[in-house]
């Protein structure tokens, strides 16, 4: 099958979006010749070449570097996204007459919005898997600082304004024949645009393997110093000071640690309050951790904290579940999908002191129980290995694409695709 995949970020040694890019690449073109359509410049097309030739279906390859004018290159990245797409357009439209195209499939950026516009090529188009729906709880906005909180509701208020006047997405979401979404805010607005038409819940992220070598506890561990683990940017959608008042209120006889793995704009603002509130003897600030340095970082961890208010889904949850480390985490968004009460505490989202003292008590109940950390860690292990590995998410991609490939050919492309 020839598949022109729209994967502006794409590196194969990063994380976040342009490590989904890569990943979808890579899984996809096992089984189809792909066309990947990336953003040359910051190191990527360096890197994407280098590991494709050491892909045994390297030849399967046709990487499609689109640059944009040096000005654009490292700043004002909305600008230099739509004149990549627009470039990228032009290039996939003359290159389309030289092959017999079968599907589009866009994969980054994966906001919807960011649609581009390949799918106007009157080809069957795959659009996502997308995300951009979640917003952040008014009940989780007292968290934030005041600036932050009106940021927020600016925000909500131009989701709201973009999602009813905003059309290219919506008739790129009309004219696709299938809409991937990341989690069920992104799956609810977009059935109500789609109507009958096909909309499938399909987290965006995977990895590459589990860890063979995990911390398993016994009961002789009760009492022991809990490894507590924070990855991600300190800002504020992050949630960090939730986290900060609920381990305030742990009693002194909670023997606990916390590592924090980011920076972020926020970084020095929460290592003065963590001061303030007497926890810096327990908090490392460790900064920006390499993507190769972190398997030492998740090995050391018991528990990963995750109490983001925003978030398409969170890389950092399945890698976690690799290493067999349970998951605290709030009930919303993407989160919700990829995790269930076998691998993770998922805590309502009520109101504030709830929310702190549920995540509080989470905390307490894996302290007390080494037990119940190894059994969510080996559910969370064994969810990643029949879920969410990059080489099982790509088989899943591939059915679809055969699928979609079947039903264009016999025009019902319409109809309800099942088992996915």
């Amino acid at each position: 099958m020839n598949v022109f995949l729209s994967a502006y970020a794409c590196h194969p040694n990063r994380g976040s979006e342009p490590g989904v890019g890569w990943n979808w690449l890579k899984e996809l073109s096992k089984d189809n010749i792909i066309w990947a359509f990336i953003y040359s410049e910051q190191g990527q097309k360096k890197s994407v070449d280098e590991k494709i030739n050491l892909l045994p279906h390297r030849n399967n390859i046709h990487i499609v570097p689109i640059t944009v004018p040096k000005f654009f290159q490292h700043r004002l990245y909305r600008i230099r996204y739509e004149i990549w797409q627009w470039k990228a357009y032009h290039i996939a439209k003359k290159l389309k007459r030289e092959i017999e195209l079968d599907l589009i499939h866009h994969v980054t950026l994966a906001s919807w919005w960011n649609c581009g516009h390949l799918w106007k090529l009157n080809v069957p188009f795959i659009f996502g898997p997308i995300s951009g729906a979640q917003q952040t709880p008014e009940v989780g906005l007292p968290f934030l600082r005041t600036r932050d909180r009106i940021y927020e509701k600016i925000r909500i208020l131009l989701f709201n304004l973009s999602w009813r006047l905003w059309q290219r997405p919506k008739l790129a979401m009309k004219k696709a024949i299938i809409v991937l979404v990341a989690n069920p805010e992104t799956e609810k607005k977009v059935k109500k645009i789609r109507k009958k038409k096909p909309v499938i819940l399909f987290p965006e992220i995977g990895v590459d393997k589990v860890s063979k070598n995990y911390v398993k506890h016994s009961i002789q561990d009760t009492g022991k110093q809990i490894n507590l683990f924070w990855v991600g940017l300190l800002i504020a959608r992050k949630n960090f000071g939730l986290l900060l008042e609920a381990l305030a209120g742990l009693s002194s006889e909670i023997n606990w640690v916390l590592r924090v793995a980011g920076e972020g704009n926020l970084l020095e603002y929460w290592k003065k309050n963590a001061e303030k509130i007497g926890l810096q003897k327990h908090i490392s600030f460790l900064g920006k951790v390499s993507y190769s340095q972190m398997s030492e970082q998740y090995r050391w961890a018991n528990v990963l904290v995750f109490p983001s208010l925003r978030e398409a889904t969170g890389t950092v949850i399945l890698e976690s579940m690799s290493y067999g480390i349970p998951v605290i985490a709030f009930k919303i968004h993407g989160a919700s999908v990829v995790l269930d009460d076998s691998c993770a505490i998922l805590v309502s989202v009520i109101n504030k002191q709830q929310m702190i003292r549920d995540f509080k008590e989470a905390i307490i109940k894996l302290y007390r129980n080494p037990q119940l950390r190894t059994k969510m860690g080996e559910a969370g292990r064994k969810r990643v290995l029949q879920n969410y590995l990059w080489e099982k998410r790509g088989v899943k991609m591939n059915a679809i694409y055969k699928d979609i490939l079947s039903r264009a050919n016999k025009k019902s492309q319409d109809e309800l695709l099942p088992g996915y």
